[in-house]
Parts: structure tokens; C-alpha cells; sequence
């Protein structure tokens, strides 16, 4: 069931995840590069197209979505490994570009992670972190379904508590693709109905999906916020 989703909207959630790395990486250059939280691996082609690295490592603490990046995605220059990724099995000043999107707001403890992601980014690296934004109305509903977004204001206070300072903010509207949450209230299964319509529709007309996209984004608020900090020694 879960594979027939995420394919049957296959071409929305790349458009999506193309826009999102559009303005996420811009400029940037790697030779290592490491998804940490990487969950199917969705992420993984991307970056190593985008960033033209000759290796991605992705890292998820969960076994069983490690085995649907297999069936799910395939990149020829990848590698996983399950790991905690508040100790992460590498040495330190490892990677040139620790990438990470929607994990944060998981953890128990953010900040321990943001601190692994720091050891084990190289001098002149680069961290990138995507989180979804809560003010956006769309991310508001899937709070309380281990999705507790943070706002702009809390994702950078993190940053500060944890000696992250000089951060560079971007921001970009890409429609979130959370569904399929049967919480059994009304509300939320009419809108899962609506996205597996959608999502439908997007599978057989990828070129009008791409541009009801953009219709929706030109009408929302930013839907998330994109940290980069960079190590300088």
C-alpha cells in the first residue's frame, strides 16, 4: 500500500523535491555527501545529480525503510547504514555536505543530533537542514502525528542553542506530500481522499501536475524553512 502511494504520485513528489534541493544546494559542491534520516532514500538521486558527489551515504535508524529504498529509489553511487543519528558510526570531518530534511522535529534530542552533524562535517562543509514550516496551514495538520513542526523563530533559536550561529535562511513553498494519516477523523480522511484523487491524477498528467503545483504554491505561505550553516574550521 505504501509503495503504490508513494509511486502512484511520483512525479508531484519530485517535482516537489526538485524544487525544494533547487534552492537548497544552489552553489554548493561535495565530494561525500551524507543524508542523515534519509528514511526510503527518496532524496539520494537527487543529490547525487544535483551535487554531481561520486558518493551519498544515506543513514536512517529505521531497518524497514532502509529496505524500501531498495525497492523505492536506486542511485548507483549510494550507500546506507543504520544508525542512531545522534551517534553516527563515521570518523570526524567526514563529509562535505551533511544534508537532512524533516528529521529534526522527530527527535527527542535535536540538538544532540545538530552536535554529531557538526563532528562529522569537514572544515568548509556544509550543513543543510529542511524542516517544514508550522505556520504553514497545510503543515498544521499533521501536527500531533509525529510531525511537531517548528516555526521559523524555533527551528533558528536550535540552531542558536546549540553554537550554531552565522546561519543562512532560505525559504520555499513546495506542497507538502504527508498523507495517508487514517486518524479516523473526518476531516483529515476527506483530505486523504482528495490527495490519493490527486496524486492519481498526477500520475497520468505529470506535465498539468507540474503546473497545478505551482498554482498552489503561488497561493500559500512558505512551507519550509532551509538552514545552511557552514564549519569554518
Amino acid at each position: 500500500m505504501i509503495l503504490f502511494a508513494r509511486n502512484l504520485g511520483h512525479s508531484w513528489i519530485l517535482h516537489s523535491r526538485e524544487l525544494i534541493l533547487r534552492t537548497a544546494l544552489k552553489g554548493l559542491k561535495a565530494k561525500l555527501v551524507i543524508d542523515v534520516g534519509c528514511a526510503d532514500g527518496g532524496y539520494l538521486p537527487l543529490l547525487s545529480t544535483y551535487l554531481n558527489t561520486p558518493l551519498v551515504i544515506g543513514v536512517d535508524v529505521s531497518q524497514k525503510e532502509l529496505r524500501l529504498s531498495k525497492l523505492y529509489e536506486t542511485c548507483p553511487n549510494s550507500a546506507y547504514a543504520q544508525a542512531d543519528v545522534t551517534a553516527l558510526p563515521f570518523s570526524t570531518s567526514t563529509f562535505d555536505i551533511i544534508f537532512s530534511k524533516d528529521l529534526l522535529h522527530h527527535l527527542s534530542y535535536p540538538s544532540k543530533a545538530l552536535k554529531e552533524f557538526r563532528r562529522v562535517l569537514k572544515s568548509n562543509g556544509t550543513m543543510v537542514i529542511i524542516e517544514a514550516d508550522r505556520d504553514n496551514p497545510l503543515m498544521r495538520m499533521y501536527i500531533g502525528h509525529g510531525h511537531n513542526h517548528y516555526t521559523l523563530k524555533q527551528l533558528s533559536a536550535l540552531m542558536e542553542r546549540t553554537e550554531l550561529n552565522g546561519f543562512r535562511v532560505e525559504q520555499v513553498t513546495a506542497y507538502p506530500h504527508h498523507f495517508l494519516f487514517w486518524s479516523g477523523k473526518p476531516m483529515e480522511l476527506i483530505w486523504d481522499l482528495y490527495i490519493m484523487i490527486f496524486l492519481s491524477f498526477c500520475y497520468g498528467f505529470p506535465s498539468v501536475a507540474t503546473y497545478l503545483v505551482k498554482l498552489v504554491s503561488s497561493t500559500t505561505p512558505y512551507s519550509y524553512n532551509i538552514i545552511l550553516w557552514k564549519r569554518k574550521h
